[in-house]
């Protein structure tokens, strides 16, 4: 009876230890996402040095807040639950947190799974709808609702030292854009934007560039999609480790959770 009671209070105070950082990391997240949906600018302001505005954009940051705000929420929620039915000893409360949690389980190796098994087509379907956005609303001013997409590509190709998505000729086939049919005040038209161009030390280098560029010297020729490509496998097993230990964190709070509910049903009909 005394080893019985005495695995229960360690199963419920390692379960609920285990879940207080879900608690402090959805705290954060949530507060985080209310903060930049209530006063973005002095979000935006504290964290220029970190983030890159240009490159993220503060509407992709703003849509962002709103998945915070969901997620951190979502995490409070769960994770107190999971500390109530710990502290009460609650069999009912223990195990509704076990089964969506194995829901959960579930539902990340199944896309995981996915992710991996169709991994050709939604690789290749992304690039298509990122070489068509790039094509049909690159070049558009600030008073157009497709600027966003300008800065963050102007600024994307100054950070990564690229051009294009596949190359510079994307920029060419962009035959219905307003910047592809505009013409420059000496009657040329330009065939890559100047955030292509490598730091030009003069108007007329930067202009040849625009207009005429036909070697690296000129431009940056290789495209953002092979350059993000190669960051990302610079860093997928980062990705691949990380994946594992919160999957794993998972598995072993069910687990626990489980064989707290299982001892206190034991209990109960012992003492019966």
């Amino acid at each position: 009876m005394g080893c019985s009671e005495s695995t229960r209070a360690c199963l419920k105070f390692t379960i609920v230890f285990f879940n207080i950082p879900i608690i402090v990391i959805g705290a954060v997240s949530l507060g985080i996402g209310v903060w930049v949906t209530v006063d973005d600018n002095s979000f935006f302001d504290l964290t220029a040095s970190i983030l890159d505005l240009q490159v993220l954009g503060q509407d992709i940051l703003r849509q962002g807040a709103l998945v915070m705000i969901v997620a951190g929420a979502a995490m409070i929620i769960l994770a107190g639950i999971g500390v109530i039915g710990a502290l009460a000893m609650s069999s009912c409360i223990l195990t509704f947190y076990a089964v969506v949690l194995i829901l959960l389980l579930v539902l990340e190796v199944a896309v995981i799974i996915l992710g991996i098994v169709f991994k050709s087509e939604w690789e290749a379907k992304s690039s298509m709808l990122v070489l068509s956005k790039l094509k049909t609303q690159y070049g558009y001013n600030d008073s157009d609702s497709r600027a966003p997409l300008t800065r963050t590509y102007d600024a994307l190709q100054k950070k990564l030292h690229c051009c294009g998505w596949e190359g510079g000729p994307d920029f060419a086939n962009a035959t219905v854009t307003n910047w592809n049919n505009a013409t420059l005040p000496n009657g040329l038209k330009r065939t890559v934007p100047d955030s292509c161009c490598i730091a030009a030390p003069n108007v007329t280098q930067l202009t040849e560039c625009t207009t005429s560029p036909y070697n690296n010297t000129f431009y940056y020729t290789q495209g953002c999609r092979k350059v993000i490509e190669s960051k990302l496998r610079t860093y997928q097993w980062v990705v691949i480790g990380v994946t594992i230990a919160v999957l794993t964190f998972q598995f072993l709070i069910i687990v626990l959770t489980l064989s707290l509910v299982v001892h206190n049903v034991n209990n109960k009909y012992d003492m019966s």
